[in-house]
Protein backbone atom coordinates (compact mmCIF):
# COMPACT_ATOMS: atom_id res chain seq x y z
CA UNK A 1 0.00 0.00 0.00
CA UNK A 2 1.05 3.45 -0.46
CA UNK A 3 2.64 5.51 2.45
CA UNK A 4 3.08 9.51 2.93
CA UNK A 5 6.48 10.84 3.61
CA UNK A 6 7.53 14.04 4.77
CA UNK A 7 10.93 15.63 5.09
CA UNK A 8 12.53 16.11 8.05
CA UNK A 9 14.78 20.06 9.52
CA UNK A 10 15.24 18.24 13.06
CA UNK A 11 19.56 17.72 13.41
CA UNK A 12 20.31 14.22 14.09
CA UNK A 13 16.78 13.39 13.55
CA UNK A 14 16.31 9.09 14.68
CA UNK A 15 13.39 8.63 12.72
CA UNK A 16 14.76 9.41 9.20
CA UNK A 17 14.54 6.18 6.68
CA UNK A 18 16.51 6.86 3.88
CA UNK A 19 16.61 9.71 1.38
CA UNK A 20 14.60 11.37 -1.51
CA UNK A 21 15.50 10.85 -4.61
CA UNK A 22 15.00 13.29 -7.77
CA UNK A 23 12.47 16.33 -7.28
CA UNK A 24 9.02 15.56 -6.83
CA UNK A 25 5.87 17.63 -6.51
CA UNK A 26 4.46 18.53 -3.16
CA UNK A 27 1.98 15.62 -2.38
CA UNK A 28 3.20 13.67 -5.78
CA UNK A 29 4.89 10.15 -5.98
CA UNK A 30 8.00 9.82 -5.22
CA UNK A 31 11.39 7.40 -4.37
CA UNK A 32 12.63 6.93 -1.07
CA UNK A 33 16.16 5.31 -1.01
CA UNK A 34 16.85 3.33 2.31
CA UNK A 35 19.75 0.89 1.54
CA UNK A 36 22.53 0.86 -1.13
CA UNK A 37 24.73 3.11 -2.77
CA UNK A 38 23.39 6.52 -4.20
CA UNK A 39 24.53 9.83 -3.82
CA UNK A 40 23.11 12.35 -1.08
CA UNK A 41 23.25 16.57 -0.89
CA UNK A 42 25.35 16.97 2.50
CA UNK A 43 25.30 20.45 3.83
CA UNK A 44 29.61 20.74 3.66
CA UNK A 45 32.67 19.34 2.79
CA UNK A 46 32.79 15.59 4.02
CA UNK A 47 35.74 12.26 4.18
CA UNK A 48 35.38 9.24 3.64
CA UNK A 49 33.84 7.25 6.01
CA UNK A 50 31.98 10.07 7.80
CA UNK A 51 28.56 8.94 8.86
CA UNK A 52 26.08 10.95 7.52
CA UNK A 53 22.47 12.24 9.58
CA UNK A 54 19.56 15.08 8.83
CA UNK A 55 20.49 18.51 9.25
CA UNK A 56 18.56 21.42 10.19
CA UNK A 57 18.70 22.88 6.65
CA UNK A 58 16.02 21.16 4.16
CA UNK A 59 16.99 18.66 1.71
CA UNK A 60 20.94 18.56 2.84
CA UNK A 61 22.58 15.91 4.98
CA UNK A 62 25.52 16.97 7.84
CA UNK A 63 27.96 14.76 9.25
CA UNK A 64 27.35 13.10 12.61
CA UNK A 65 29.00 14.79 15.53
CA UNK A 66 27.49 13.14 18.13
CA UNK A 67 28.56 9.59 17.23
CA UNK A 68 25.29 7.73 17.75
CA UNK A 69 25.12 5.02 14.79
CA UNK A 70 20.90 4.73 15.58
CA UNK A 71 20.76 8.37 14.22
CA UNK A 72 23.17 7.62 11.16
CA UNK A 73 21.76 7.40 7.78
CA UNK A 74 24.46 7.03 5.56
CA UNK A 75 28.16 7.19 4.96
CA UNK A 76 30.37 8.78 2.55
CA UNK A 77 32.39 6.39 0.27
CA UNK A 78 34.55 9.62 -0.68
CA UNK A 79 36.11 12.98 0.15
CA UNK A 80 34.75 16.33 -1.21
CA UNK A 81 36.37 19.49 -1.11
CA UNK A 82 32.98 21.16 -0.29
CA UNK A 83 28.94 21.05 -0.05
CA UNK A 84 26.61 18.93 -2.48
CA UNK A 85 26.22 15.64 -3.55
CA UNK A 86 28.58 12.79 -1.80
CA UNK A 87 28.70 8.97 -2.77
CA UNK A 88 27.44 7.12 0.20
CA UNK A 89 26.35 3.53 1.20
CA UNK A 90 22.60 4.43 2.16
CA UNK A 91 21.73 2.58 5.28
CA UNK A 92 18.77 3.90 6.93
CA UNK A 93 17.08 4.26 10.00
CA UNK A 94 18.07 1.03 12.40
CA UNK A 95 14.15 0.59 13.50
CA UNK A 96 14.62 1.58 16.81
CA UNK A 97 15.88 4.29 19.21
CA UNK A 98 15.57 4.02 22.99
CA UNK A 99 15.86 6.33 26.39
CA UNK A 100 15.15 5.85 29.99
CA UNK A 101 13.73 8.43 32.22
CA UNK A 102 13.25 7.73 36.22
CA UNK A 103 12.91 8.74 39.58
CA UNK A 104 16.95 9.05 41.14
CA UNK A 105 17.28 10.13 44.65
CA UNK A 106 20.42 11.00 46.52
CA UNK A 107 21.93 7.91 48.13
CA UNK A 108 19.65 6.28 51.35
CA UNK A 109 17.37 8.72 50.10
CA UNK A 110 13.89 6.91 50.72
CA UNK A 111 11.48 7.45 48.12
CA UNK A 112 8.94 9.08 49.59
CA UNK A 113 5.20 8.83 51.14
CA UNK A 114 2.48 8.27 49.57
CA UNK A 115 -0.80 9.62 48.81
CA UNK A 116 -3.72 6.46 49.72
CA UNK A 117 -6.62 5.96 47.70
CA UNK A 118 -6.05 9.04 45.31
CA UNK A 119 -4.17 8.47 42.13
CA UNK A 120 -1.37 10.40 42.33
CA UNK A 121 1.44 11.52 40.08
CA UNK A 122 4.79 9.92 40.26
CA UNK A 123 7.90 11.74 40.44
CA UNK A 124 10.37 12.08 37.20
CA UNK A 125 13.35 13.78 37.36
CA UNK A 126 16.26 12.11 35.49
CA UNK A 127 17.19 11.76 31.77
CA UNK A 128 19.07 8.38 32.59
CA UNK A 129 20.17 7.69 28.80
CA UNK A 130 18.89 9.26 25.83
CA UNK A 131 21.37 9.46 23.16
CA UNK A 132 19.12 10.06 20.14
CA UNK A 133 17.42 13.49 21.81
CA UNK A 134 13.38 11.00 22.02
CA UNK A 135 12.13 13.34 25.14
CA UNK A 136 12.03 15.53 27.32
CA UNK A 137 11.26 15.56 30.83
CA UNK A 138 9.79 18.57 33.31
CA UNK A 139 7.47 18.71 36.29
CA UNK A 140 7.17 14.88 36.53
CA UNK A 141 6.22 14.65 33.13
CA UNK A 142 7.87 13.66 29.92
CA UNK A 143 7.50 14.72 26.29
CA UNK A 144 8.54 12.44 23.35
CA UNK A 145 8.63 13.73 19.74
CA UNK A 146 6.52 12.23 17.25
CA UNK A 147 6.37 8.77 16.78
CA UNK A 148 4.87 5.09 17.81
CA UNK A 149 6.17 4.06 21.23
CA UNK A 150 6.89 1.10 23.17
CA UNK A 151 6.87 2.08 26.89
CA UNK A 152 7.66 -0.29 29.92
CA UNK A 153 7.29 1.47 33.57
CA UNK A 154 8.68 0.00 36.48
CA UNK A 155 7.06 1.70 40.01
CA UNK A 156 8.00 0.37 43.54
CA UNK A 157 6.05 1.11 46.65
CA UNK A 158 5.12 -0.12 50.47
CA UNK A 159 1.92 -0.44 52.00
CA UNK A 160 1.50 -0.34 55.81
CA UNK A 161 -1.71 -2.04 55.42
CA UNK A 162 -1.93 -6.11 54.98
CA UNK A 163 -2.65 -6.91 52.89
CA UNK A 164 -2.09 -3.56 50.34
CA UNK A 165 -3.22 -3.36 46.95
CA UNK A 166 -1.80 -1.12 44.25
CA UNK A 167 -1.78 -0.20 40.74
CA UNK A 168 -0.05 2.72 38.64
CA UNK A 169 -1.21 4.36 34.85
CA UNK A 170 0.17 6.15 32.12
CA UNK A 171 -1.81 9.08 30.98
CA UNK A 172 -1.88 11.77 28.41
CA UNK A 173 -2.06 14.82 30.80
CA UNK A 174 -2.32 17.02 27.64
CA UNK A 175 -5.53 15.57 26.41
CA UNK A 176 -6.45 14.59 29.47
CA UNK A 177 -6.80 10.73 29.08
CA UNK A 178 -5.51 7.63 30.43
CA UNK A 179 -3.87 5.27 27.84
CA UNK A 180 -3.45 2.19 30.27
CA UNK A 181 -4.04 0.94 33.41
CA UNK A 182 -2.39 -1.69 35.17
CA UNK A 183 -3.17 -4.71 36.55
CA UNK A 184 -3.66 -4.87 40.67
CA UNK A 185 -0.31 -6.07 42.47
CA UNK A 186 -0.44 -6.74 46.04
CA UNK A 187 1.84 -7.00 49.09
CA UNK A 188 1.84 -7.55 52.68
CA UNK A 189 2.42 -4.51 55.58
CA UNK A 190 6.22 -3.40 54.78
CA UNK A 191 6.42 -5.96 51.68
CA UNK A 192 7.99 -4.86 48.27
CA UNK A 193 5.11 -4.34 45.49
CA UNK A 194 6.57 -4.11 41.90
CA UNK A 195 4.00 -2.46 39.68
CA UNK A 196 4.65 -2.56 36.21
CA UNK A 197 3.15 -1.66 32.80
CA UNK A 198 3.98 -2.10 29.37
CA UNK A 199 1.95 -0.41 26.57
CA UNK A 200 2.43 1.08 23.19
CA UNK A 201 1.16 4.88 21.59
CA UNK A 202 1.72 7.17 19.60
CA UNK A 203 3.12 10.75 20.61
CA UNK A 204 2.47 13.81 18.78
CA UNK A 205 6.05 15.79 19.57
CA UNK A 206 3.83 18.35 21.98
CA UNK A 207 1.33 16.27 24.19
CA UNK A 208 2.82 15.73 28.37
CA UNK A 209 2.71 12.49 29.93
CA UNK A 210 2.86 10.81 33.08
CA UNK A 211 2.79 8.13 35.50
CA UNK A 212 0.36 7.73 38.70
CA UNK A 213 -0.39 5.46 41.32
CA UNK A 214 -2.85 4.22 43.71
CA UNK A 215 -2.48 2.28 46.68
CA UNK A 216 -4.48 1.41 49.43
CA UNK A 217 -2.52 2.03 52.41
CA UNK A 218 0.15 4.64 52.77
CA UNK A 219 3.78 3.69 54.68
CA UNK A 220 5.41 6.96 55.99
CA UNK A 221 8.54 7.67 54.00
CA UNK A 222 9.69 4.29 52.34
CA UNK A 223 5.90 3.64 50.54
CA UNK A 224 7.22 4.62 47.07
CA UNK A 225 10.30 2.78 47.50
CA UNK A 226 13.31 1.76 50.06
CA UNK A 227 16.73 3.25 50.10
CA UNK A 228 19.39 0.47 49.60
CA UNK A 229 22.44 2.69 50.70
CA UNK A 230 25.12 1.07 48.79
CA UNK A 231 28.10 3.83 49.34
CA UNK A 232 27.64 6.61 47.28
CA UNK A 233 24.78 4.94 44.28
CA UNK A 234 21.92 7.05 43.59
CA UNK A 235 18.54 5.44 44.54
CA UNK A 236 16.20 4.65 41.78
CA UNK A 237 12.66 4.14 41.99
CA UNK A 238 9.87 4.71 39.02
CA UNK A 239 11.83 4.24 35.86
CA UNK A 240 10.60 4.48 32.39
CA UNK A 241 12.03 2.28 28.95
CA UNK A 242 11.00 4.18 26.44
CA UNK A 243 11.53 2.70 22.64
CA UNK A 244 10.73 4.76 19.68
CA UNK A 245 9.84 2.21 16.80
CA UNK A 246 8.07 4.25 14.04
Amino acid sequence: ANRAATTTTRPNDPRGIGFWVGRTANGGYGRVLKSGIGYVKANAAVTRGNRLVSSGTVKQAAVNTVAEASRTLATALETTGASGLVLCNVTGWPGVSKAIIADQKAANTAGGTPTATTWTTRTLNTEVSDPDGIVAIATNRFTPIAGVYNVKIYAPMVGSGNPTGARIRLRNVTAGTVLKTSSNFSGNANGGIPATLEHSFVANGTDAFDVQYYITSALATNGLGFPINEGAVVETYTTIDLELVG
